[in-house]
C-alpha cells in the first residue's frame, strides 16, 4: 500500500511538472509576431459555394451582379485579413494590427497563457477581455480557434515577415 502511494504522489508531481513545462513551451513559441494565414467560420464555405452557385444559375442579370459582387466583396474581406498581425511580446503584452474592410485598427494590451497552455486570454487597452483556444503551436504555426454568436472561427497564422 506505502508503495502504491508513493508511486501515485510521483507521478502526480510528474504530471504537473510535465504540464507546467508544456505551458512554458509553449508561451515561447508564442511570443513572437503572427500574421493571419487562413481564416474560417463554420458554415462559410457552404455560404459561399450557395452564393457562387446562384450567381452561376440565375437568370436575373441583377441578382447575377448582386451574387457576384458579394461573392467578391467576401473574398476581398479575406484576402484583407491576412494583412493582420498579431504580436505577442515576452512581457506579456501584445500589439495587434487588423485589417478589415480597408481600415486598420491597432489594438494594445495584455496577455497571459493559461496554466495547461490551452488558452490564451488577451485584455485591450479599453479592458475587454477575449479568449482564444490554442488548438496547436509550433515554430511555424499556430492555430487559434473560439466561438461567437453560435459559430466557431479558426485563425491559423504564421510567423509574420
Amino acid at each position: 500500500m506505502k508503495k502504491s502511494t508513493s508511486t501515485l504522489f510521483t507521478l502526480a508531481i510528474a504530471t504537473v511538472i510535465f504540464m507546467s513545462c508544456g505551458g512554458n513551451k509553449t508561451k515561447e513559441m508564442l511570443a513572437r509576431k503572427w500574421q493571419i494565414s487562413e481564416f474560417k467560420v463554420d458554415g462559410m464555405d457552404e455560404q459561399m459555394a450557395q452564393m457562387r452557385a446562384a450567381a452561376d444559375t440565375t437568370k436575373d442579370s441583377t441578382m447575377k451582379v448582386q451574387y457576384v459582387q458579394q461573392v467578391k466583396m467576401v473574398e476581398s474581406y479575406m484576402e484583407e485579413m491576412k494583412k493582420s498581425t498579431l504580436d505577442y511580446k515576452n512581457d506579456g503584452t501584445f500589439e495587434a494590427s487588423m485589417s478589415v474592410m480597408g481600415q486598420t485598427q491597432n489594438v494594445k494590451g495584455t496577455w497571459t497563457l493559461s496554466e495547461d497552455g490551452k488558452q490564451v486570454v488577451i485584455v485591450d487597452d479599453k479592458q475587454k477581455a477575449d479568449t482564444m483556444n490554442v488548438d496547436e503551436i509550433s515554430a511555424d504555426k499556430f492555430v487559434s480557434s473560439g466561438v461567437s454568436g453560435g459559430k466557431k472561427s479558426t485563425f491559423i497564422l504564421v510567423p509574420a515577415q
